[in-house]
This record gives C-alpha cells, sequence and structure tokens, in this order.
C-alpha cells in the first residue's frame, strides 16, 4: 500500500523509448504515475518549458494539500503524505574532473559499480551510478572530489 507521494519538479535523462521524450520546444508534458491513475502523461502547449512543468506540478500539489477547495474529483477523505525527496531512488550521471584512467578506483570506492563515459581531450569523465536514494547519493558524493555536476536518470 503506498503511503507516502512523491512529487518534484527536477531534471531527469530518459530515454528515447519514453513517452515524455518527444515533448520538445514550447509544447510541456508530466508524467503522472499513481495506483488507481496508471501511468499518464499530460502534454500540451504552454508558456514556456520551466513555468508550465512547475505550475502542472504545483497544481497537483495543490489538489493533494487541499481535497475541500477545489472541483471534487471522487478522492476519499485519506490524505498521503508528501515524502521526502530524499526517499526518492534514481541512477546519476556524474560529471567529475580528472581523467577515469587516474580516478575511477575513487568513483568507484564512493559510488560502487558504475558505467564510465569518457569524451577525447577532456579533463573530465562521467559515470552512471547503479539505481540509490537521493540522500544515499549525497552521501557517498562527498566522499568524491571533483564533481562538477549530477543529472538523474530514469531508472
Amino acid at each position: 500500500m503506498i503511503r507516502g507521494v512523491h512529487a518534484f519538479v527536477a531534471p531527469v535523462m530518459i530515454g528515447k523509448d519514453h513517452p515524455l521524450y518527444s515533448v520538445n520546444d514550447v509544447y510541456n508534458g508530466i508524467l503522472v504515475k499513481g495506483n488507481m491513475l496508471g501511468t499518464s502523461m499530460f502534454y500540451g502547449s504552454g508558456a514556456g518549458k520551466l513555468p508550465t512543468a512547475s505550475a502542472v506540478v504545483a497544481d497537483i500539489i495543490e489538489a493533494l494539500k487541499n481535497p475541500g477547495h477545489h472541483v471534487k474529483m471522487g478522492w476519499d477523505g485519506n490524505r498521503l503524505n508528501i515524502s521526502a525527496m530524499d526517499s526518492v531512488s534514481f541512477r546519476y550521471f556524474v560529471r567529475i574532473k580528472g581523467i577515469a584512467a587516474k580516478r575511477l578506483a575513487e568513483a568507484e570506492a564512493a559510488f560502487g559499480k558504475v558505467e564510465v563515459t569518457e569524451l577525447d581531450h577532456m579533463d573530465e569523465f562521467a559515470v552512471m551510478t547503479e539505481v540509490m536514494t537521493e540522500e544515499e547519493y549525497r552521501l557517498r558524493a562527498k566522499k568524491l572530489s571533483g564533481i562538477r555536476q549530477r543529472i538523474r536518470a530514469e531508472i
């Protein structure tokens, strides 16, 4: 049984087979997964890439927080807690300063088994981690210097 809901707006790397992959330009989309609804996508033109996606998520959160103050949708009175972001799980694409051949052991000591991506003539490489929670990523990342960026990736 679901005990809470995760709701967030964040960049996430997705594959070509993902329903949101073809959303671009001034169109926005949001993917909602629920035990009663299943997986559904809402898609359409908007006022811009970031503002519209944020507004849609804000509307969903508002509806969940205030069931008595919006158009009734057949929801019951049971409340779901919004779960902490630290409990959400992803894989992470982590950009790291340095050369993979010299720093891969450090990256593996911090993150465990990783997939490595390198670009020629760059003082940077990237790793794709295994699945872990946001909290676990944050703790593991503290063990590795030179992290330039991390991007969440779909599981």
